[in-house]
């Protein structure tokens, strides 16, 4: 019985050291670890909390105000997603008005979110009331945002105004934020852009 018993914990041995090279290759040590041992073990902390405490919830934004919370090249809408820490913010639900926008996290990260995306998505007059802008003709606006809104990201990186356009109004409003003289050097390109022949 030692004998046979002396077998099987040499024969372990053995394919425990063959896991521990297989596997190690490959970079999984925690499933390692569960091979090695019949023990149950807990996940790690990072698998745990991505995993379990996790909501979805959505947030209804008017087709309108959808492209805004989106952003140009949908950077608005990665920085809602890295401001509030949420998993997953997802606008691609278009086909209703008002659009469904799906968000996935913790539930704290969530409600941040869709503050962050109601904020948003209010009316531009009650979000920039009193704020600096330059208004530019809808038969004009085209060339300050220019080819998938290249110009206008040139613009703000160049003058480090952040540039919000109302589409709504004729003419369009472009509302500037920054500091006053970033303000007026940003006045002054975007109306020679919008007067150039």
């Amino acid at each position: 019985m030692e004998c046979t018993m002396g077998n099987i914990s040499q024969k372990a041995s053995i394919q425990e050291r063959a896991a521990t090279k297989t596997l190690g290759r490959q970079g999984f040590p925690h499933v390692l670890a569960a091979a090695a041992s019949s023990a149950p073990t807990e996940a790690p902390a990072s698998v745990s909390t991505f995993l379990d405490g996790g909501i979805e919830e959505v947030v209804e934004v008017p087709r309108s105000e959808i492209a805004r919370v989106i952003g140009k090249r949908g950077r608005t809408i990665a920085e809602v997603r890295s401001k509030s820490g949420a998993w997953k913010v997802d606008a691609r639900d278009q086909e209703e008005d008002p659009c469904q926008v799906k968000i996935e996290g913790p539930p704290e990260a969530v409600q941040k979110a869709k503050e962050l995306i109601r904020e948003l998505s209010r009316p531009m007059s009650e979000r920039y009331a009193g704020q600096q802008y330059v208004d530019i003709s809808q038969g004009q606006i085209g060339k300050v945002i220019g080819t998938k809104g290249a110009r206008v990201l040139e613009i703000e990186r160049q003058t480090g105004v952040k540039i919000d356009v109302d589409y709504s109004r004729a003419p369009c409003r472009v509302f500037l934020t920054g500091s006053d003289a970033q303000v007026r050097l940003t006045k002054r390109l975007l109306q020679e852009i919008a007067n150039e022949h």
